[in-house]
């Protein structure tokens, strides 16, 4: 189930960037529409297009019988959306590329990242001050030596370096 969910975001994340990069489209330019169907509900259209293995990407032209559609070849699955992009692309001269990713954090995530940060400062100011942390721990200098020891006299740290 997580396969296919991967690749329905991967397939929606393919569109948008498609209408982000063709904002206004004009009548002279062909239509590129985007279907993600569900196997369980659409026998007839797999059978249609003769799909026998999943996922399969086709590209569909408007003078063409579904069994003359263009299949994305297996091997190029590994880039994901890239290849998508790529295979459209090369297909229909439509520019899809460069993909619109969203940003690594959240709006909300970054807000409650922030507002984290700033609440535990001055516990953590307050730590140090104190001298309670693990830099301040006797015990943690002692595993640090012994560990750099070891390594030392077995001449891992030579090898390490080089």
């Amino acid at each position: 189930m997580s396969c296919c969910f991967d690749w329905f975001e991967e397939f929606s994340l393919l569109a948008q960037s498609f209408i982000a990069n063709n904002p206004n489209p004009s009548p002279s330019t062909p239509n590129l529409f985007f279907y993600y169907i569900e196997f369980r509900k659409y026998q007839q259209s797999f059978a249609l297009f003769g799909v026998n293995a999943l996922p399969h990407i086709l590209l569909v032209a408007s003078h063409q019988s579904p069994k003359q559609s263009e299949q994305m070849d297996q091997g190029d699955f590994s880039r994901l959306v890239e290849s998508m992009a790529d295979f459209v692309q090369a297909k229909t001269k439509l520019t899809v590329s460069p993909i619109h990713r969203p940003p690594f954090l959240s709006t909300r995530l970054l807000g409650f990242v922030v507002v984290t940060t700033l609440i535990w400062i001055p516990f953590t100011i307050k730590k140090i001050v104190k001298g309670k942390t693990l830099l301040h721990d006797p015990k943690l200098w002692l595993v640090g030596s012994v560990f750099i020891y070891f390594f030392s006299i077995f001449d891992a740290m030579h090898n390490i370096g080089e």
